[in-house]
């Protein structure tokens, strides 16, 4: 009984120091349809007003590819899944471009994997680059999911 009482009381402290000013009770429920299960890319905390915001370093990224739209963009991303070791493939909305982009741990993971990048999925164009994501991009929010490929923006600081 004891143990009953103190799970209740627990519960209900947690529930009572939820933020009361956020847009909804449901703002930041994780669902299939509007957010990734498990993404590679870092922790997401919800904000009050029902946005995702990284609470972890992205680090490394070669940038392949930049469209005017998700839909080429996504065309991009499909193509880099295909190859198993380029499965951190998301897209980044900055700037007004959709950009694809490999993540990786470290900047000598990036350096070993430019040359591949260019070849594989850049059609010869060599025009793919390294960033330093944390940088690059540093105020990421996740907008959604679409066939297994993530978007996130890029914002103004």
């Amino acid at each position: 009984m004891r143990i009953l009482n103190f799970t209740f009381w627990f519960f209900l402290g947690i529930i009572l120091a939820l933020p009361s000013h956020a847009q909804s009770p449901n703002a930041c429920l994780l669902n299939e349809q509007n957010y990734p299960a498990k993404t590679r890319i870092g922790y997401l905390k919800c904000q009050s007003n029902g946005q995702w915001i990284f609470t972890r370093k992205l680090n490394w990224g070669v940038v392949f590819g930049s469209d005017s739209s998700f839909r080429e963009a996504k065309d991009e991303i499909q193509q880099a899944h295909y190859y198993e070791r380029y499965q951190s493939a998301k897209v980044f909305l900055r700037q007004g471009r959709y950009r694809s982009v490999v993540l990786f741990d470290t900047r000598d993971e990036a350096r070993t994997q430019l040359r591949n990048i260019n070849r594989i999925l850049t059609s010869e164009r060599n025009d793919a680059y390294i960033r330093d994501m944390n940088r690059w991009c540093i105020n990421r929010i996740f907008d959604r999911m679409e066939n297994n490929i993530e978007l996130y923006e890029c914002r103004q600081i």
